[in-house]
């Protein structure tokens, strides 16, 4: 449970998000690297304010040794669910199969519950700051995917006008 229970670490996304990040980039989509950092920073921001906000107390963990920051939301739950739907949502368009994007999906899913199921079980999180974690996330994503629609939309417009009004067009 420990083990799983690092796939939803901070630390665990950052690195995770780097080395995404940098394959992006390298294969051009510096747009979806951006959105990739965008999105870790938001969730730690998040998690940060939230967790001070509420200032609520853990539960006696009997699995784990005592964790001294606050108990709601989980960052684990929040972290697990915005960087495993935006990885597989990025990498979505490049499986070639539709059966393998659904299992895609459906592996990010069980990854996703069994980070906040970890997180219970070892005793350092209430079910109710698993389920938040998993909102706010939510929540976020579907900001990021907003906001990402609306930039795209930005920049096809903007292409299309450079085409439109090009010397000699």
């Amino acid at each position: 449970m420990r083990a799983i229970s690092v796939l939803g670490s901070s630390v665990t996304q950052l690195v995770l998000a780097i080395l995404l990040a940098a394959a992006l980039i390298r294969k051009g989509c510096k747009d979806k690297a951006a959105l990739l950092a965008l999105a870790w920073s938001g969730a730690v921001f998040l998690t940060w304010i939230l967790k001070v906000a509420f200032a609520r107390p853990r539960p006696q963990p009997f699995h784990s040794p005592v964790i001294d920051s606050f108990s709601f939301p989980s960052g684990h739950a929040l972290n697990s669910l915005y960087f495993y739907v935006l990885l597989v949502a990025i990498l979505s368009p490049h499986i070639r199969t539709r059966i393998m994007r659904v299992v895609s999906w459906i592996l990010a899913a069980a990854l996703i519950a069994s980070v906040g199921w970890s997180r219970i079980y070892l005793g350092v999180h209430y079910p109710s700051d698993v389920v938040a974690g998993y909102a706010i996330a939510a929540l976020w994503v579907l900001i990021l995917f907003a906001l990402s629609c609306r930039f795209r939309d930005r920049n096809q417009k903007r292409r299309q006008q450079h085409v439109d009004y090009s010397p000699g067009a």
